[in-house]
Formats: C-alpha cells, sequence, structure tokens
C-alpha cells in the first residue's frame, strides 16, 4: 500500500473508532502536541485538551459518520462527507462536513474541521 493510500485509511480509521465509541483508540491516533481546530470553537492545542473537548464539551451522545478521502497531498489528507449525530442535549446534528489531517509520521499533529452551515 502506498504511503498516501494509508494515511487515507487512517483517516478513515478515525471515523470508525469515533462512531463505534472507541474514543481511547481514537486518542492514540494524535501527537502530544495536536493542534484542533473546528468551527464554532477557539482552536484547541495539545492532547489533554483535546481529550477534554471530547469528553465535555462537543456534546455528542452517539454519531454516524459517511466521509470519503479527497485527497492526499504529503503528509495532508482531505476528506468530506455527512455526520449524523444525536446530541447529549436530546437534539440532533446532520450535516455536510470537510475535515483536514496532517500528519507526524503516523499520527496527526494538525486537523481543521469544516461545517457546512448551509443545511
Amino acid at each position: 500500500m502506498s504511503r498516501s493510500a494509508a494515511l487515507g485509511e487512517r483517516v478513515l480509521e478515525y471515523f470508525r473508532l469515533v462512531d463505534q465509541a472507541r474514543l481511547d483508540e481514537m486518542y492514540d491516533m494524535y501527537t502530544d502536541d495536536i493542534f484542533y481546530k473546528r468551527a464554532g470553537v477557539e482552536p484547541i492545542i495539545g492532547k489533554a485538551a483535546f481529550i477534554a473537548f471530547f469528553q465535555g464539551p462537543r456534546g455528542i451522545d452517539r454519531v454516524r459518520h459517511e466521509m470519503k478521502v479527497v485527497a492526499v497531498e504529503g503528509n495532508c489528507v482531505a476528506v468530506e462527507g455527512r455526520a449524523r449525530a444525536t446530541l447529549l442535549s436530546g437534539g440532533s446534528f446532520d450535516r455536510q462536513i470537510a475535515e483536514f489531517f496532517w500528519f507526524d509520521g503516523d499520527r496527526v499533529s494538525r486537523r481543521h474541521g469544516y461545517v457546512d452551515a448551509a443545511l
């Protein structure tokens, strides 16, 4: 498998782990100094802050992703797709999303996530 294909598969594995609530395994995919930029929140810097976000303010009870790799360039993987979630508040979320993952070796060191607010 080429390096590009391996990185693309690694990102798709991230979404499978999140959908299966296997968060400890998902956290291991990130570097200790992860920089995470997500729509609607201040940038999250460091693995401890990243884990705290997923355990608290993220507010998602269950989620299902339908994602596809759009491009791999060097150490960056771009994906797009749909996220459908049940929120802890009882509401729901159904949006088109795009995500960019930058790798340092086999771990994600930077990530940016965007939500299509038009839906």
